[in-house]
């Protein structure tokens, strides 16, 4: 096989021609869980990390409050550090 130095360059600008450079646009998924809210299926506290129930999906969780989040009451995602969400007890409506 036989590559010019020519047809590299050619077949990278066709590829961004086509694929666009949207390198600079690029989100995750973090991105979008934060500022979700769910539903604390087991205790969080400071001291002991709980579960979170989101979009379907339990999630290990942590928290800086004070007092513990118990189960059944709605959070707020913080953060995500890893694969742990940083949450807050959300403020009732």
């Amino acid at each position: 096989m036989y590559f010019s130095f020519s047809n590299v360059i050619l077949f990278s600008k066709y590829l961004l021609t086509v694929g666009g450079d949207n390198m600079g646009d690029f989100r995750t998924n973090a991105d979008e869980i934060a500022g979700s809210v769910g539903i604390v299926i087991e205790v969080i506290s400071r001291e002991r990390n709980g579960r979170v129930r989101m979009r379907g999906t339990t999630w290990e969780a942590f928290t800086d409050e004070e007092t513990s989040i118990r189960i059944g009451e709605k959070v707020i995602v913080l953060a995500i550090d890893g694969v742990k969400l940083k949450v807050k007890r959300k403020e009732a409506s």
